[in-house]
């Protein structure tokens, strides 16, 4: 027998996830083949995201350059701006007072909590036990990559 559409379409669903701070979210998972292919992937990153998923295994972020544990961490941005349903997470505004208060910005969420939303979003995995829950006191904290350096930019554009 075939499985109906119906129920293939409910197994692609957005599902509520409890990311480290406490707070639920819906997000609807979105495999690394499809990233790429939406252009979620900024450039210094695509030979090992072609790579991970070619050979179906991650990369150590310790072999990362500079130039590409930034780009991870735009990945992650794009990731949860893509997947995350409810509430919806809009782009970091050019400007502070360009800030609308009913809106989530993705500069707003923890890094921790981006994580959480990528790790579940890429995942593939369908049904996923509250995190807090789960958590023992041998957890280490998620990096905040606040010593991760940031190349210069000038007032043009060009980065120093």
């Amino acid at each position: 027998m075939v499985t109906e559409i119906s129920k293939w379409k409910k197994d692609t669903g957005p599902l509520p996830l409890e990311v480290p701070s406490g707070n639920t979210c819906l997000v609807r998972q979105k495999p690394l083949t499809a990233c790429l292919k939406a252009g979620l992937v900024p450039n210094p990153m695509l030979a090992l995201v072609k790579r991970s998923i070619q050979t179906g295994q991650g990369f150590e972020t310790e072999d990362l350059s500079d130039d590409q544990i930034l780009a991870l961490i735009t990945l992650i941005d794009n990731v949860v701006m893509a997947c995350t349903v409810e509430p919806k997470v809009y782009p970091e505004p050019e400007q502070d007072g360009d800030r609308d208060d009913e809106r989530l910005y993705v500069d707003e969420v923890s890094f921790p909590d981006k994580y959480a939303i990528y790790a579940y979003a890429i995942s593939g995995v369908k049904e996923v036990a509250p995190f807090r829950g789960e958590q023992t006191g041998d957890v280490e904290r998620i990096h905040d990559g606040e010593d991760i350096p940031v190349p210069a930019v000038s007032a043009d554009g060009d980065q120093g």
